[in-house]
């Protein structure tokens, strides 16, 4: 009989702890659950900070190349080239418009076809 009250006794105070033990817990889950939130909100700010940077390099780099491209299409420079390479301008003479039967050339190059099926 002693030892069935022992037990009958134990059950008490374990059902008595485990009444406690939600109180116990939730401190520790919030305060797990804020250090998580810390720590990833940390990390997503580092995240942030890295792409910022590297919006900012692939900015100066397109203005790098856009600098670099508005160098390149200068007619100065085309021209001091077409020297070099021994190219001349040509002459109003040599230049020589081919139409179709006199015909003006379409815009579309499709309907010059067109009128070549017809005939």
């Amino acid at each position: 009989m002693a030892a069935r009250s022992k037990r009958l006794q134990l059950r008490q105070a374990l059902r008595g702890w485990l009444g406690w033990v939600p109180f116990i817990v939730a401190p520790f889950m919030l305060l797990f659950c804020e250090a998580w939130f810390h720590a990833q909100t940390v990390r997503n700010g580092y995240k942030k900070n890295e792409i910022n940077k590297m919006v900012r390099s692939l900015k100066v780099e397109i203005n790098e190349l856009d600098v670099k491209e508005a160098h390149l299409k200068r007619m100065e420079r085309i021209d001091d080239k077409a020297v070099l390479l021994g190219l001349i301008q040509a002459e109003p003479n040599q230049i020589i418009e081919i139409g179709v039967n006199e015909e003006p050339v379409p815009a579309n190059p499709m309907k010059l076809a067109d009128n070549l099926e017809e005939k």
